[in-house]
This record gives C-alpha cells, structure tokens and sequence, in this order.
C-alpha cells in the first residue's frame, strides 16, 4: 500500500490556478484531487486499484467500503475494466473521478497529463 494525500478542490483558490489543479473547477468543493505520477508500464493495461482512507483531525481514520465499480466507465475515454475489484478502478494517464463508496467511475481526456 502506497499512502498519498489528496489536496480538497476547495482548499486554496491560489494553488488551484496551477494548471494542473483546473480540474478542480469542473466539479464541486465536496471532491479531492490526486495528482500521480506513475509508471503506467507497471499497471494491468493501463488499470491501477485505488480506495480512499479518512482521518480525522484527531489522527484516527477508517477505510472507504468495498465498491462494486460498474465494468464499463462513462466519459470521454470512458473503458472497461480488465477485472473485478472491490476497489476503485482507475486508468493511467487520464482524469479518473468516482464518487466515495459508490460505484460509478467517469474517465475524461487530460490536457496536462504525460
């Protein structure tokens, strides 16, 4: 397990004019953004699994629940899965976005991503 930390869409109005943070804007305060990078050579096809881990300010935290993530993702790119998962499933190299402890998964192109 790889622990990354996301940064809150909502948090700094100043950052998120970093090119790479514009995405942010297409969606509401309430979704996070990950920035990876990643050897995409290392993933199943380009898929990677990906699950959410809360804390709270106190240090005590819990895992996001198993998902039962549709086979095919909508969006522009959108795709099918290569195996099942009860975790999030993502693709390398595009603007991944699910929805916590749902299984809905939309895959849109990148303007900044290489």
């Amino acid at each position: 397990m790889i622990r990354l930390e996301g940064l809150l869409c909502d948090a700094d109005r100043d950052l998120l004019m970093i090119a790479e943070f514009l995405v942010c804007y297409r969606f509401s305060a309430h979704y996070w953004l990950l920035d990876v990078d990643m050897n995409c050579t290392h993933t199943e096809a380009g898929w990677f699994e990906l699950k959410t881990y809360v804390t709270d300010a106190g240090g005590s935290g819990f895992w996001e629940s198993d998902v039962t993530q549709a086979w095919k993702c909508s969006g522009d790119v959108g795709g099918y899965r290569p195996y099942a998962s009860s975790n999030h499933m993502a693709r390398c190299g595009f603007v991944n976005v699910f929805v916590f402890g749902q299984g809905t998964c939309t895959i849109d192109s990148c303007t900044f991503c290489s």
